[in-house]
This record gives structure tokens, C-alpha cells and sequence, in this order.
């Protein structure tokens, strides 16, 4: 059985060529195609507040958020979540509200300080 990476970019010859979300060339239909979310390096946000963004909106886990953190971190961006480009738009904007109402949080330990979540900026791109 293929895996749903193969799945996506086979052509399905015997669909018709309106079907939602999918794409036609040459009388083959293929499936849509993925885009990804993309976490841009910034050196404001701590990084408590990029791992809790990661695990609690995107769903990695701890050693996957630290990779993707540290990626970004080091080569100024990481990919955080890979589907179509309607899931990877609605990602988006939960990460955003999420950001938005941790932004009014200020952390005791820090001097009342923001852990600056409202800084994260994230972008959906095609995957090529």
C-alpha cells in the first residue's frame, strides 16, 4: 500500500476534473498539492514560549520542537508543519491567536516580563 505521500502525488486517471482541490494537467488529475508552515528565527521570542507553540498548536513533541526550534534558530527558519495549503492557512492563524492571547501573559519569575509570544511569525509556502 502507498503511503500517503505517494498517495497524494499519484494521478488518479479516473476521477473527474472538477473535483474539489484537485488539479488537472495533461487528463490526469492530480490530488492537492502540500504546502507547509514555515517558523521564522527571531531573537526576541524565549524559547519556552516557541517550544510551548510548537507542542501545544502544531502537536511535536519535545524533541521534535527543540529540533525545528534550533533549526530556526540556525539557519533563520524551520518547517513546523507540512499538509494543504487550507490546513496549513488555519494552522496559522490558531498559532496566531494562540500567540496573541499568550502575549498578555507576563511570567512572575521574570519580572512580570512577556516571553514575547506575540513576535513569532510564521508563513505557508508550497512544498516543492
Amino acid at each position: 500500500m502507498a503511503s500517503k505521500k505517494e498517495k497524494d502525488l499519484t494521478p488518479k486517471e479516473n476521477q473527474t476534473p472538477n473535483q474539489e482541490n484537485n488539479e488537472q494537467a495533461d487528463g490526469l488529475v492530480f490530488t492537492q498539492r502540500e504546502h507547509m508552515v514555515i517558523l521564522h528565527n527571531n531573537d526576541n521570542t524565549f524559547v519556552e514560549a516557541v517550544l510551548d507553540v510548537l507542542q501545544n498548536v502544531f502537536g511535536l513533541n519535545n524533541a521534535v520542537a527543540m529540533n525545528r526550534l534550533m533549526t530556526a534558530h540556525e539557519d533563520g527558519y524551520a518547517i513546523c508543519y507540512i499538509h494543504t495549503k487550507q490546513e496549513c492557512d488555519r494552522k496559522v492563524d490558531e498559532a496566531e491567536a494562540y500567540c496573541q492571547r499568550k502575549a498578555g501573559e507576563v511570567i512572575e519569575e521574570l519580572g512580570g516580563r512577556s516571553m514575547y509570544y506575540d513576535e513569532l511569525q510564521f508563513e505557508v509556502r508550497e512544498r516543492v
